[in-house]
């Protein structure tokens, strides 16, 4: 017996990724013909077919977090900026280099 643990958002369709792992399971019958299911369509498409595809994909993504990632990037920026004024600014009125 071998189990699977999906980890990710609730929206995944349960139903439809078994369909997809019970299309991949073989019976003895054929098991016993390798070079017929050799041949099959693989039913589980991880990545696109060509590399263009790929590249489509990826510049989509590319295009969809990119300025997520700017913006977290710019106020992480920020906030440690903000921490390390209030910091040099406790430090100097208690006059502790420790602080500063």
């Amino acid at each position: 017996r071998t189990d699977l643990v999906f980890i990710g958002r609730s929206t995944m369709d349960e139903w439809r990724i078994r369909a997809l792992l019970d299309e991949c399971v073989l019976d003895e019958d054929e098991c016993s013909r390798p070079h017929e299911w050799a041949r099959r369509p693989d039913p589980i498409v991880v990545l696109p077919k060509t590399w263009k595809e790929l590249e489509e994909v990826e510049r989509n993504v590319r295009r969809k977090w990119a300025p997520f990632a700017v913006g977290l990037s710019l106020w992480t920026i920020c906030y440690n900026l903000i921490e390390g004024g209030v910091s040099i600014h406790v430090g100097l009125e208690e006059e502790s280099l420790g602080l500063v």
